[in-house]
């Protein structure tokens, strides 16, 4: 699903079988690349793992927030990708749910900040992150547009 109206666009990719974190973070950025949100899927995979390589994005409870801005982003839009079973993220943290961040370079300043603050100030509650582990994708598509309003 994605939404094209809003400052921050939104695309989901359930259940995703990945043995890795580096597939499962392909498979987000391939489906943002499928919806017209990157002219570039390679180019972005690697600045997403550049960004990765300098610091960890694992935010606790099964939760990754891999992100970057990159000059093939179309426009700012997050990838939720939930995936089928948890993959390794770093040592030895479990994560099962990505939130994959996509900002255009040269777009509105510090937007990925915001947008990681937003998330985490979410994810700090334990109701939020149960309905998005339990409800259906277009519930879940739908929590986060309702939830994005602070952008």
């Amino acid at each position: 699903m994605e939404d094209s109206a809003r400052l921050v666009d939104i695309v989901t990719a359930f259940d995703i079988e990945a043995e890795s974190k580096s597939e499962a973070i392909n498979q987000v950025v391939s489906k943002l690349f499928e919806t017209g949100k990157l002219t570039n899927q390679e180019k972005f995979q690697q600045d997403v793992f550049d960004r990765e390589s300098e610091l960890s994005t694992y935010i606790g409870y099964g939760f990754g927030l891999p992100h970057a801005q990159s000059d093939v982003v179309q426009k700012a839009t997050i990838g939720i990708g939930k995936l089928t079973k948890p993959v390794t993220w770093i040592d030895d943290k479990q994560v099962d749910f990505i939130f994959l961040i996509a900002v255009p370079t040269g777009g509105e300043e510090k937007l990925h900040l915001k947008i990681l603050a937003n998330l985490a100030r979410l994810l700090m509650h334990d109701d939020f992150r149960q309905k998005l582990r339990t409800l259906p994708e277009q519930k879940v598509y739908k929590l986060l547009i309702d939830n994005q309003k602070k952008l």
